[in-house]
Order: structure tokens, then C-alpha cells, then sequence
């Protein structure tokens, strides 16, 4: 018995991490896309150009995360299974990564402009000028991620490591929003400020999440780990979602 009980229990331990894994994928995966359906059926309930472009930079950014989870993990299960090779699996995955993440910048970016409308005169300069300053750093960040992926050496068991820098894109976009999102909901006068507030709601979890998978949180055990990171990235879905619900319903 005092063989076979670290068995079983590894077993047990295997299969409670597993069920996670795919149940939480599966619940933030499913809150995206029904985050998508809402804000489309909002589509045609204003034709106010402000109304469209937020609902757009919404579908945006929801469609990017909700690409970069699956992609991670329907590229992880292709590695896994030896089908692509651990370095193609993580050069693939953080190409598709990226593109992911400009779409999420999309989604900030229409709020900005949104946001902005709101305002008048110096603020709506500076939030024009915010706009340009923040697309110009997103792409220095992927220079410099895509340099050190591209670049970076494979060890003796042929496997790319994972670094930090990596993740640089996702982390500034994400930063951004952390930042821009609250400003808008407490400082404009605009109808959408509940809809700000959410989307810079997911924005706090997608960073907590996002800075654990970038091993800036580190924790030794793999089951905290997956929670820390999945987790909120399943209550950031959630967020998604109502920030499309909080769209308002008639923007004259």
C-alpha cells in the first residue's frame, strides 16, 4: 500500500489538474462567445457611429482573447502529442499570440475613442494624442518580443524556454487598459462608462493571469498554478461579458 498510494494519489492528482485545465478553458471559451453573440445583437440598436465602434472594439478584443486561449491550448495538445515540435509549438503559438493581442489593442482603442468623444477641448487632444503613443509602444514592444523569440537559443533537449519577454506585448496592451479604462469610466460623461468600467475589469485579471504565465508570479505547485492564471481568465470572460450587457440601450 505505501507503493501504490503515491500512485493513485499522482493519478488523482493528474486527472483533478486536467479537468481543471479543460474546464475552465471550456467555461472562458464559452462566456467569449456568448460575449460576442450580446454585442452583436446590440448592433442595430443605434446607428450612432460611437455606439458601433464600441460594440466593434468589444468583438475585437473578446475575439483576441478568446484566440489566444484557444490557440494555447489546442496548440500545447498538438506539442504534447509530438504531432509539432516543442520550438515550432512555441514560435507558432506566440506569432498567433501576438496578432491576438493587437486585436485586444483594437478593443481598448475603440474606448479611447469612444471615451473621447466626451470630451472637449485639451482632454480630447490628449486622448487623440494617447491613441498614436500607445499603438507606436505596442509595436516597439513586438519588435523586441519577436527579436528575442526569433532568436533566442535551444537547449540540449531541444526545447525553446519560455522567457519573460515573451509576453512583453500582452503585458503593456493589458497595462494600458488597466490604466485608460477606469480613467474613462470615472472621468467621462459618457453612456458607456458601465461598459468601460467592465472591460477594465477583465483587463485587471487578464494582467494577473497573464503575469503569471509570464513566470513573473512564480509558485512551485502546478495545481496553484493553473488556478492563478485560469481563473481569472475565466472571471475576465465574464467580464466580457458584461461589458457587452452594459452597453446602453439606445445612444441617440
Amino acid at each position: 500500500m505505501s507503493i501504490m498510494f503515491p500512485i493513485v494519489f499522482s493519478s488523482l492528482y493528474d486527472n483533478i489538474y486536467n479537468g481543471l485545465y479543460y474546464a475552465l478553458t471550456a467555461l472562458s471559451l464559452a462566456l467569449l462567445v456568448f460575449s460576442v453573440f450580446v454585442s452583436l445583437r446590440k448592433w442595430g440598436e443605434s446607428s450612432a457611429a460611437s455606439f458601433k465602434g464600441q460594440v466593434l472594439g468589444i468583438c475585437l478584443a473578446v475575439v483576441g482573447f478568446a484566440i489566444i486561449i484557444f490557440t494555447g491550448v489546442f496548440l500545447n495538445a498538438l506539442s504534447n502529442s509530438g504531432v509539432i515540435s516543442e520550438v515550432l509549438y512555441q514560435r507558432l503559438h506566440f506569432v498567433v499570440f501576438y496578432a491576438s493581442v493587437a486585436l485586444i489593442l483594437f478593443g481598448i482603442d475603440a474606448s479611447l475613442m469612444t471615451g473621447g468623444q466626451a470630451f472637449a477641448g485639451a482632454r480630447r487632444r490628449y486622448i487623440k494624442a494617447l491613441r498614436a503613443v500607445q499603438w507606436s509602444v505596442f509595436l516597439l514592444t513586438l519588435f523586441l518580443a519577436l527579436f528575442y523569440l526569433l532568436t533566442a537559443n535551444i537547449n540540449s533537449s531541444g526545447i525553446l524556454p519560455q522567457k519573460p519577454v515573451f509576453f512583453l506585448p500582452l503585458i503593456y496592451v493589458v497595462l494600458a487598459g488597466v490604466v485608460e479604462l477606469p480613467f474613462l469610466a470615472l472621468t467621462s460623461r459618457s453612456a458607456y462608462r458601465k461598459s468601460f468600467a467592465w472591460f477594465g475589469f477583465s483587463m485587471v485579471l487578464i494582467l494577473v493571469g497573464a503575469l503569471r504565465e509570464a513566470t513573473i508570479i512564480s509558485l512551485g505547485d502546478p495545481l496553484e498554478v493553473l488556478l492563478l492564471a485560469f481563473v481569472p481568465f475565466t472571471i475576465a470572460s465574464f467580464g466580457f461579458y458584461m461589458c457587452a450587457k452594459s452597453l446602453p440601450k439606445f445612444v441617440p
